[in-house]
């Protein structure tokens, strides 16, 4: 891993060349939301401390021309790191649990396979946050809790993404799909888990189901 961002600036660059000569045609829809959920694997150093767990990925993309896509989003891993630890309050133990954070911000170039199917691939960089929170029961707005004890760390990296697309009517607008996403960067920051307070080399493997809109 320790030549992917060369690596990851060649293929840019190759995506950047090969799809700048195609996107002449605007878009009616140049807006997207899509919303999905999958697995989320840990590698290199985290291998040894976190396990592999659910995420939820949100994203927006804007598309000015037909092979060429902006995105932003966000992955929301739960408890890779298996933090068990509680705070003491006013209305006893509360539970603190841990959440990772991938927030990847780049491109993708689509290719489209007949009317109804796309196949993407793209990439950009990413920020890193691995923290943790307080589990306050009830869940209402009048019982949060500042926890005393939180830990956090974060940093930064870039990401890789591959996936297709699969149109499910006739006018474009709803679209569901499968997408991997390769994320690697460095953090650090406070012990995690079992994350020693050192810096560390992080991988995330991220693959999702989801459901897209486009408009307008």
């Amino acid at each position: 891993m320790k030549h992917f961002p060369k690596l990851f600036a060649s293929g840019a660059l190759a995506t950047a060349l090969a799809t700048s000569s195609l996107c002449a045609q605007s878009l009616a829809r140049q807006f997207s939301v899509n919303i999905g959920t999958g697995g989320a694997i840990p590698r290199e150093d985290l291998a040894s401390f976190m396990t592999t767990s659910p995420f939820l990925r949100v994203g927006f993309g804007y598309r000015p021309y037909r092979f060429l896509q902006a995105d932003v989003g966000l992955d929301a891993i739960f408890e890779a790191a298996g933090v068990r630890d509680f705070q003491d309050t006013v209305i006893g133990r509360i539970k603190i649990r841990d959440n990772e954070i991938l927030v990847p911000f780049g491109g993708r170039g689509i290719l489209p396979i007949g009317s109804h199917l796309e196949l993407f691939g793209g990439g950009g960089a990413a920020y890193l946050h691995y923290g943790e929170s307080v589990e306050v029961p009830g869940g209402g707005g009048d019982s949060n809790f500042k926890c005393q004890t939180c830990r956090s760390r974060g940093g930064w990296g870039g990401y890789a993404t591959a996936g297709l697309n699969v149109a499910v009517e006739r006018s474009h607008r709803f679209w569901v799909g499968v997408e991997s996403r390769l994320f690697h960067g460095r953090t650090n920051g406070d012990p995690l888990g079992a994350v020693p307070p050192l810096e560390t080399h992080d991988t995330w493997i991220n693959t999702a189901g989801f459901f897209m809109v486009r408009f307008p």
